[in-house]
C-alpha cells in the first residue's frame, strides 16, 4: 500500500503572513513598526525628568490603550494598578508624614512610575513588531547596514536563548533536578553545574548558527537587500502620530493639575 503525500502551494499571502508573524496576537491597531519606534522614543522623552502628573495620565492613557491589544487582561490590570499606585503615592504620599521611610517611598514611586511607562510601552513594541517588518522598516528610514544587522541578530538572539533556557529546565526536571527559584540560591554550584554551563554552551552553538544564518541571507553583502513584505502608514498611524505629537507638545508646556483646573474652570 503506497500513501502519497501532497502539500498545499505556498502562495504569496500566506508567505507574508507568516512573515508577519509577532510575537503576540495583535487584536487592533497593527501599526507601521516606524510608528511604533516613534512612540517608544517619544514616551521615554516624554515621562523622564519633571513630567508633571497630569502629562503622566496622558502618557499612561495612550500607553495602556496599546498595551491592551497585545497583552492579557491580567497584565493590563497589572499595569493600570501599579502605575495607579505609583502615581498616587507620588501625589499624595507626602500627606502621610515626613519620616525618611516615606520620603523615600515617595522617590521610588516618583521614578517607578516612569519606569513602568517606558518598560510598559517596551513590552508593546516587542509584542507587537515581528522581525521582518521591523527590519523593512528599518533599511526604508536608511539607517546604517551594521546598526540594522545587529539589531535584527539580536532580537533573534535573545528568544533563542530563552527556549533554550526552557529547554533545559525541562530536562533537569526529568532528572529529578529542580532549579527554580530558591533552589538557584541554595544549591549554587548545582546551578552552575547544570544550567549555567549548559545554558553557555547553548549560547556559543546559537551565535553560531545565527552567525551562518546572517551569512546566508547576505547580510554581510555589498547590495541593500530588499524586504520580502513592505511597510506602509495607514489611517491610524497618523492618529497615533498626532496623538503622540500633541502629547510632546503637553510635555514642553508641563502644566500642572492647579494650572489645568484654572484653564477649564475660566478662573472661577
Amino acid at each position: 500500500m503506497t500513501t502519497t503525500f501532497t502539500h498545499a502551494p505556498i502562495t504569496h499571502e500566506n508567505r507574508l503572513a507568516l512573515l508577519s508573524l509577532t510575537w503576540k496576537p495583535v487584536r487592533y491597531l497593527r501599526n507601521d513598526p516606524r510608528t511604533t519606534l516613534f512612540i517608544v522614543a517619544a514616551i521615554n522623552a516624554v515621562v523622564m525628568g519633571s513630567a508633571s502628573t497630569p502629562v503622566l495620565i496622558a502618557a499612561s492613557l495612550l500607553v495602556g490603550f496599546l498595551f491592551a491589544s497585545v497583552a492579557t487582561g491580567r497584565g493590563v490590570l497589572t499595569f493600570v494598578i501599579l502605575e495607579g499606585v505609583f502615581l498616587l503615592f507620588t501625589s499624595y504620599g507626602a500627606f502621610l508624614g515626613t519620616q525618611g521611610f516615606v520620603a523615600f517611598m515617595v522617590g521610588m514611586s516618583f521614578w517607578m512610575a516612569r519606569f513602568t511607562l517606558t518598560v510598559t510601552i517596551g513590552i508593546y513594541a516587542i509584542y507587537s513588531m515581528s522581525v521582518a517588518r521591523l527590519a523593512a522598516a528599518l533599511y526604508d528610514l536608511r539607517l546604517p547596514r551594521s546598526l540594522v544587522s545587529a539589531i535584527l541578530v539580536m532580537l533573534r538572539f535573545v528568544p533563542t536563548v530563552f527556549a533554550e533556557f526552557k529547554a533545559i529546565q525541562e530536562a533537569m526536571k526529568l532528572r529529578g533536578i529542580q532549579l527554580m527559584g530558591r533552589d538557584v540560591i541554595i544549591h549554587p554550584l548545582k546551578t552552575v553545574q547544570y544550567l549555567i554551563v549548559p545554558l553557555l554552551a547553548g549560547v556559543l552553538r546559537i551565535a553560531d548558527d545565527l552567525t551562518a544564518s546572517a551569512v546566508i541571507r547576505g547580510l554581510g553583502g555589498p547590495q541593500r537587500p530588499r524586504p520580502l513584505c513592505g511597510t506602509s502608514m495607514g489611517v491610524s498611524d497618523a492618529v497615533l502620530i498626532v496623538i503622540t505629537t500633541t502629547l510632546i507638545v503637553v510635555r514642553i508646556c508641563n502644566p500642572d493639575a492647579a494650572s489645568i483646573f484654572v484653564l477649564v474652570t475660566g478662573g472661577q
